[in-house]
């Protein structure tokens, strides 16, 4: 009614006009000219005239596949086609899938994250100081994420503190835990029950069982960039509930070249360009709090579980931790995901505290821990159809995406071939290959196995009824290691 007699110098004839409904009818959905769509969109999306597609959110949209259209969760149609090739962004779940936005801006890449600010917390106090006692009663001051001042809580706050109250901590505050060595995209697979004895490094990689429980699995969803993306967040919560505010073993690589270490919840004390890994620079507020009383910090800390993880910070920044905590050194709900350890409630801290573009992290600054753990569960229910179509997902992601954006993949450790029976050590002094047994060609390029689905390994050992289970089946672990292990989780 107001568009119409706007409408002065028209294209065409008039022509009758009449109000719209408010529902669509079944002919005005049309074939949609392959023109209009973007390039690399399956055969189905271009010419189904029934609706497939609905925006949940800003970022996501449900697309729905018509049956009988794909040949299995993460399949491609049986008559793969260079135009019919699946994009990486789909997520296949229950006949539907979610396409992300994967758009990154072109700007420099995040510095290491810190909340800005002021904030204190008071508990006891473990320090790095040989043979120094617990400092009990103590206060610690931030400003910026870098600690300012450690001193009891009766004395005067440190200049510029003024008004600011300090939270109990209710437990041991350690310096944050780090992991020196660690494979974490591994992390998201279930315990390896080793088969046999092996005489070295370099033989068990080329067993059987490792290959379909280890390292097809891995593989499969290493190319897949809402899998990385998933795997990435899973393994980075995974080891903030246990405490952990260091890491490191996660490495992206773009078009098997370009590889950078990434840079997501925890550090990664491979990036040696993070300035708060420079200890000759500051004292970085990277701490976890144990829950715990007494005078000795370090039994609490041996005879904790998950839920006696009361908080974890990094860089000033409240990650995980009891709600109270993490909502004292937070601004607002936004990017807080409720999760449960044990039955117990906790918050979960996802939210970037620098929300400048990072092209090392695919998706990491919208994914949620639940999104990713449902990804994960998806590709590992549905393995066998994943990896049939891995190797047109490997070939998308060699290329650069539409917005010339780099597509990351996993580049994963010990699945090289070398030839080989043990991994030679390139580089050290006196390296001899002669002296090492060559493979033959058939065993050096083994067939590869069938894979079937697997279980993703839960988040915490306090919530995997197998886990202990699992350890008394190992075979590699002494029978008095079994026993210890056992009374110490249980």
């Amino acid at each position: 009614d107001l568009l119409r007699p706007e409408i002065t110098h028209p294209d065409i004839s008039p022509k009758p006009t009449s109000r719209y409904s408010t529902k669509f009818r079944a002919s005005d959905y049309s074939v949609i000219p392959a023109i209009d769509l973007p390039a690399g969109l399956p055969r189905w999306m271009r010419e189904s005239t029934e609706p497939w597609a609905v925006r949940q959110t800003r970022p996501k949209i449900l697309v729905t596949i018509p049956p009988g259209s794909m040949a299995g969760p993460f399949g491609v149609p049986a008559e793969l086609q260079a135009e019919d090739r699946v994009e990486p962004q789909a997520v296949a779940h229950a006949g539907a899938f979610t396409i992300e936005a994967m758009g990154i801006s072109a700007q420099a890449a995040r510095p290491a994250a810190r909340r800005a600010g002021l904030s204190a917390i008071r508990g006891t106090v473990v320090t790095m100081k040989p043979g120094a006692q617990p400092l009990t009663n103590h206060t610690i001051y931030i400003r910026d994420g870098l600690i300012a001042a450690i001193q009891p809580t009766p004395q005067p706050a440190p200049a510029g503190f003024a008004g600011v109250s300090a939270r109990a901590a209710e437990g041991f505050i350690f310096p944050g835990f780090m992991e020196l060595h660690n494979h974490l995209p591994y992390n998201v697979l279930p315990i390896w029950n080793v088969p046999q004895t092996f005489k070295h490094r370099g033989q068990w990689r080329d067993h059987k069982d490792y290959r379909q429980l280890i390292t097809g699995p891995m593989k499969t969803i290493a190319s897949t960039e809402p899998l990385v993306a998933a795997v990435c967040r899973y393994v980075e919560c995974k080891a903030l509930f246990g405490g952990t505010t260091t890491s490191q073993g996660v490495t992206l690589s773009s078009a098997g070249t370009a590889r950078r270490h990434l840079k997501g919840l925890l550090r990664n004390c491979e990036s040696t360009d993070d300035p708060d890994l420079n200890p000759a620079g500051h004292t970085i507020a990277d701490f976890t709090i144990i829950k715990g009383t007494g005078t000795d910090p370090y039994k609490a800390v041996l005879k904790a579980h998950e839920t006696d993880v009361r908080l974890v910070m990094i860089g000033g920044e409240a990650r995980f931790g009891v709600k109270e905590l993490v909502k004292h050194f937070t601004d607002s709900d936004d990017g807080i995901e409720m999760v449960k350890i044990g039955g117990k409630p906790r918050a979960l801290n996802l939210h970037p505290a620098n929300k400048l573009a990072n092209p090392e992290s695919p998706e990491l600054d919208d994914l949620s821990l639940a999104e990713a753990t449902e990804r994960l569960k998806i590709a590992f229910a549905n393995l066998p159809e994943l990896h049939e179509a891995a190797p047109a997902m490997a070939a998308i992601a060699s290329a650069a995406g539409p917005d010339a954006r780099p597509r990351w993949t996993l580049a994963l450790d010990e699945i090289q071939e070398t030839g080989y029976e043990q991994r030679p050590l390139k580089g050290l002094p006196g390296t001899n290959t002669k002296s090492l047994t060559k493979l033959s060609p058939s065993a050096a390029s083994a067939q590869d196995v069938e894979l079937k689905p697997i279980r993703l390994d839960p988040l915490t050992v306090v919530d995997d009824d197998q886990f202990i289970k699992s350890l008394g089946k190992a075979r590699n672990l002494p029978a008095e290691m079994k026993t210890v292990l056992k009374a110490m989780l249980a």
